[in-house]
């Protein structure tokens, strides 16, 4: 038996969580935990690749555990894990715009939801060349002090020229076509997008650059909650989209979810359902994590090794 498998063996062996829920199905099948997990990263690799939930999978990386450490981020008193976290939703936001126009054309390559994972996943990664700070400060940041003045200008001509239709033009018939539009236009969940994620990623990039903690923490709380809604929408997309008023609906909890006000969506829903299930389950979910991160860590650092050693098994042949 390979010096390998003997490690990934006795990785398996270990007590933790994967280790007792490989125990407990190794007790209940009869069939050996090295072959569980075998299946189990067979199966996630096809699944990645080809499986219906495919995306499904991606968007749990995407927003669950940025989420949760976003929350982490938001109850300390510091503010730089804010902003690490801030440019991470301010990169996934940007690239869920443009996903959304590539998505039709590149969703059935085999290997475009195995793709967005590594994407992903770099981007949150905790190293010196993670994605979002790549992205941000090669990318993004250069295009905002270019261009912000200019956006800024543009956004409160609009908001002008949006509260003088108001209460000039026929608002009746501004709303209705709005409405309609949002019922039953072919752009419906294009506007969504945009409403969700465009100007709260412009004004998310606006607090990353101020020195302030406040405006960070109240735009990461938005992006907590977007993150949540978007995984539980995931789930009832395929039974609500076709409801006449479910893009509506939806705007409209996105706009109460950035609205300056006290009665702010995100604030309401931060204070009164998501902080208080964070401070009664966070030691559990940290616990999980950090035996699911170290076991990771060995297991990349044992394939690491391997692949080493037998890259220089293969060059010594090669001169053989």
């Amino acid at each position: 038996m390979g010096s390998a498998q003997l490690r990934f063996q006795a990785f398996l062996q270990r007590p933790g969580f994967v280790g007792d829920l490989l125990g407990r199905l190794e007790a209940q099948t009869g069939v050996r935990r090295d072959y569980l997990a075998a299946g189990a990263i067979a199966f996630l690799g096809l699944y990645l690749m080809f499986g219906y939930g495919a995306s499904l999978l991606c968007n749990l990386i995407g927003f669950v555990y940025p989420a949760y450490v976003s929350i982490k981020a938001i109850e300390s008193s510091t503010k730089d894990d804010d902003t690490t976290w801030l440019t991470y939703w301010v990169v996934y936001g940007l690239f869920s715009v443009a996903e959304f126009f590539s998505d039709t054309f590149l969703y059935w390559f085999p290997f475009y939801y195995a793709g967005k994972c590594l994407f992903l996943l770099w981007c949150m990664a905790p190293v010196s060349w993670n994605g979002s700070q790549v992205l941000y400060r090669n990318v993004i940041r250069p295009w905002f002090l270019k261009h912000h003045q200019t956006v800024d200008s543009v956004l409160s001509d609009l908001g002008g020229r949006a509260a003088h239709v108001a209460s000039t033009v026929s608002r009746e018939g501004a709303i209705a076509f709005l409405g309609l539009y949002l019922m039953f236009g072919y752009g419906a969940s294009l506007l969504c997008n945009l409403i969700g994620f465009v100007y709260p990623a412009y004004v998310s990039i606006k607090a990353i650059e101020s020195s302030t903690k406040d405006d960070d923490t109240t735009w990461l709380t938005y992006w907590v909650v977007y993150g949540i809604f978007s995984v539980a929408e995931f789930f009832s997309d395929t039974f609500l989209y076709w409801f006449p008023f479910y893009y509506a609906g939806k705007c409209l909890f996105l706009l109460w979810c950035m609205a300056p006000v006290s009665w702010n969506g995100s604030q309401v829903l931060y204070r009164n359902v998501i902080r208080p299930w964070f401070l009664k389950h966070h030691q559990t979910v940290d616990s999980v994590l950090s035996d699911l991160g170290g076991r990771a860590a060995h297991v990349a650092s044992t394939v690491s090794r391997e692949a080493s050693k037998e890259a220089m098994r293969t060059a010594l042949r090669t001169e053989d």
